[in-house]
């Protein structure tokens, strides 16, 4: 229903131009005597013109105001955001669908493998039914595969193709959802500029669409901007309206991640009991609906809040169900920051060996999949490592590359803070004359 009536819109808009058109070039050429007749053509014309774009109006403002869950759906990101995938309607409802065609049976192994938590696979699945035939759909479905799998540079190549797709097609609502997932992307990528930009146009596409779970999706992105720039005051301020909205709605797997988000807010402000009820109550919504992914993210701050309150056992223990549970699934952003987060660990217990081994585990995964605040962390934590053990020069080296991670993304935070006051600390040290040996 919904791609006819965007056919018989663009038909309705081509009309409409060519009655104008028709009606311009009548009225000019009746000034010529020969084609003087030619002058009754131009108000029927523009009557005619006049009706298409009523008609053109009226669908569009019945598309921008139908219900958009039978078409769009929030799904588990891969960070504490959600990700826009189109539901298995959307892929029916399209022109010269019939039922059981091989793309259509690709579609449904991709449903199911995202369902089942295997990205790379679903990926794969989507690729497939790509291939054969493109579509909205699928393509947006492959790109929330494709960030959830960390695989972002393929994500961002897809992600503008289907933008541009959708804006061919007129169709707001995937244009809506295709620039939210280019700001999940942005934040992971470190592009918080780009993040921001990309939310705020999904923001208001969605506002136009009377979507609320899609306004509140793209808000949860624009917190999330605002927490990894250090504005914790904003970020609490978006995160607070946005759980009332999930609320109202009733989307359980958003008030979950925000929940975790609200405890983000706490746990900066070293508030870690606070911190730790939001997480909790946030990891019992995802077990209620068997979210896999989103109980690795619950977890991953429990661990970090049980970290910094100096309970480094609870976090060792809580970090290596978090990385388990990642390892499962093929999350590798995931399955890279418990890898750091067991390294501090190690790092804090006096074990620097052991906590290198997972600090430069951690650091090939964010190369390979561009996260590049994850690179700046990670970093940071390597170059804190190599000033313990006094090689001041390599973590000097390590702390350069974390600070331009951090200013290139934008990013101001503790993690840069951390940087600058190392980076001083070191210098300083390499600055002092070597110690004399005594004879």
């Amino acid at each position: 229903m919904v791609f006819r009536s965007a056919v018989f819109r663009t038909l309705f808009r081509n009309l409409g131009w060519a009655g104008l058109a028709l009606a311009a070039l009548c009225w000019g050429l009746s000034t010529v005597e020969i084609l003087h007749f030619l002058y009754a053509v131009p108000a029927p014309a523009l009557t005619g013109s006049g009706v298409c774009w009523a008609f053109y109006t009226l669908l569009r403002v019945w598309e921008e105001a139908r219900p958009m869950a039978r078409v769009l759906c929030s799904a588990q990101g891969p960070g504490g955001e959600l990700v826009q995938k189109a539901t298995l309607h959307a892929f029916r409802e399209q022109k010269g669908y019939r039922a059981g065609q091989e793309e259509e049976i690709l579609f449904l192994r991709g449903e199911q493998s995202f369902g089942d938590y295997r990205f790379a696979d679903a990926a794969r699945h989507y690729q497939q039914s790509l291939d054969l035939r493109s579509s909205l759909p699928v393509c947006l479905n492959l790109s929330a595969a494709l960030l959830n799998a960390a695989q972002f540079d393929q994500a961002g190549e897809l992600l503008q193709l289907g933008l541009q797709q959708a804006r061919r097609q007129e169709r707001r609502d995937y244009e809506a959802a295709f620039h939210a997932n280019l700001g999940v992307l942005g934040l992971h990528q470190g592009k918080l500029d780009v993040g921001r930009l990309a939310a705020e146009e999904a923001l208001e596409l969605f506002s136009l669409l009377k979507d609320p779970r899609g306004e509140s999706d793209a808000l949860l992105i624009l917190g999330s901007v605002h927490a990894r720039r250090g504005e914790w005051e904003e970020a609490g301020r978006l995160y607070r309206a946005v759980l009332k909205t999930y609320e109202r709605i009733d989307q359980p797997l958003g008030r979950a991640n925000i929940l975790v988000d609200l405890g983000n807010s706490h746990l900066h402000q070293e508030e870690y009991p606070e911190a730790l009820k939001y997480y909790r109550t946030a990891l019992t919504l995802h077990e209620r609906q068997g979210n896999t992914l989103g109980r690795a993210n619950a977890l991953t701050n429990i661990g970090v809040a049980h970290f910094r309150s100096g309970k480094l056992e609870e976090a060792r223990r809580t970090y290596e169900a978090a990385l388990e549970l990642y390892h499962q699934i093929g999350a590798l952003a995931g399955e890279a920051g418990s890898q750091a987060n067991l390294g501090t660990v190690l790092f804090r217990q006096g074990k620097l060996e052991d906590a290198r081994s997972y600090f430069q585990a951690a650091l090939k995964i964010h190369q390979e999949t561009g996260d590049t605040l994850g690179r700046a962390s990670t970093l940071t934590n390597i170059g804190s490592l190599c000033a313990r053990q006094r090689r001041f020069q390599e973590g000097l080296e390590s702390l350069e590359q974390a600070r331009i991670l951090y200013l290139e993304s934008g990013a101001r935070g503790r993690g840069l803070e951390a940087v600058e006051k190392l980076i001083t600390r070191l210098r300083r040290r390499l600055a002092q004359p070597p110690a004399r040996k005594k004879p």
